[in-house]
């Protein structure tokens, strides 16, 4: 049967959700607020009970494990590597990837496909040279863009801060008030641009993958809904 799974979410998750992850097994519990205040919940239960903390945010003395969850997260883009080359192998008319556009939650899987990107474009023909790497947040939850913009202002060079907004988007997997340690540096030192969108891209983007047969939700459709609003040669401008 596995381990005991104690899962600890915010009271913003939908309902669905929640009894999607009590139907493999494990006890929920619902945090009356928000994903960050969930993180401190769980912090703290785990310390008081002796667990085994499973988190894919990084904090001060916290770092291994979402590090190997980052790493699980580059087979994403290992296959997409894999993919891409062989179908430029079979067709001249097909070009390497120019864009990269990444939804970033706390940052993991953002950090993992950038990281990904910029390390293999030397190598691989799947990645153009001069690869652009897009960040998209909603505004509600942009913590990584709030940081950048703290760096560019000359603040925030030892210590990160949380997003102004509420984090209550519909993109509910982004919806993270402070970036993770380990994917913040990768985010703030690779990437190209970082956008912030309202729900209403991401829904847009949600519906145009449903249109070509593609089921996926609200944090999918983040980073369709970023190319549908600017296009490609507008990102590159920018």
């Amino acid at each position: 049967r596995g381990c005991r799974a104690v899962i600890y979410v915010p009271k913003t998750m939908a309902k669905a959700r929640r009894e999607a992850i009590e139907r493999e097994g494990a006890q929920v519990i619902e945090v009356n607020g928000s994903y960050d205040d969930a993180i401190e919940e769980v912090k703290s239960s785990a310390l008081k009970n002796k667990w085994h903390l499973v988190s894919d945010t990084a904090w001060d003395g916290y770092r291994e494990i979402p590090l190997d969850i980052m790493a699980g997260y580059a087979n994403i883009f290992r296959e997409i590597d894999a993919q891409h080359s062989l179908r430029m192998k079979h067709s001249e008319s097909i070009s390497p990837i120019s864009h990269i556009i990444l939804q970033a939650g706390v940052g993991g899987m953002a950090a993992a496909g950038a990281a990904w990107g910029f390390l293999r474009k030397s190598v691989s023909c799947a990645w153009a040279e001069d690869l652009c790497v897009v960040i998209v947040e909603p505004t509600d939850s942009d913590c990584v863009l709030e940081n950048m913009k703290q760096l560019r202002e000359g603040k925030g060079e030892t210590t990160l801060v949380m997003c102004k907004g509420k984090t209550e988007s519909v993109m509910s997997g982004l919806n993270c008030g402070m970036p993770s340690t380990v994917a913040w540096p990768v985010l703030r030192d690779i990437s190209n641009l970082f956008v912030a969108i309202g729900d209403d891209w991401a829904l847009r983007g949600m519906r145009a993958m449903h249109s070509e047969g593609i089921t996926a939700g609200e944090c999918g459709g983040a980073g369709v809904g970023v190319a549908a609003r600017f296009g490609a040669h507008k990102i590159r401008d920018r």
